[in-house]
């Protein structure tokens, strides 16, 4: 087959490998998931361009492995980049923006920042409740995030 995809099927083709490299990670198959992440970057910022939320979410995912590979500064410089876009395109009050802001507060967290953690899971917080109410479940997993780390420096 040589035809060229159309750019939704590129979109959907693009959204499928980013679930294959999250499968990878949750796998713990980290340098393939890395690889395959930072390919739907470039396409996704040639297709949809620089700043699209898209962008920001696949980049939040890669934040997410260097997270777990305890790659730190990578995963930060990410994840800032990924909540700057997001702000910009969805506004400061987007479950997306909550979501970004948690995974910086985990950053934090795993770095000893605690106050800076804090301040992230706060902000987070306020998104999530506005955005999603307070029942939702990633309100609650970010409320969750916050009172454990708030035992743990008690």
């Amino acid at each position: 087959m040589t035809e060229k995809l159309s750019g939704e099927s590129t979109l959907f083709w693009l959204m499928t490998r980013n679930n294959l490299a999250e499968l990878y990670t949750e796998a713990g198959r980290y340098e393939e998931s890395e690889l395959i992440f930072q390919e739907i970057i470039e396409k996704m910022k040639t297709l949809l361009g620089e700043e699209h939320p898209h962008v920001a979410n696949v980049m939040n995912n890669l934040a997410r492995v260097y997270r777990i590979q305890q790659r730190y500064s990578e995963s930060e410089f990410l994840s800032k980049q990924a909540l700057e876009i997001l702000t910009r395109t969805l506004g400061e009050d987007n479950p997306f923006v909550a979501a970004t802001l948690n995974n910086l507060a985990l950053l934090s967290e795993l770095k000893g920042e605690y106050v800076q953690a804090k301040i992230f899971y706060r902000k987070a917080i306020i998104i999530a409740k506005k955005a999603l109410g307070e029942n939702h479940h990633q309100t609650q997993q970010i409320i969750e995030n916050y009172q454990y780390l708030e035992q743990k420096t008690q």
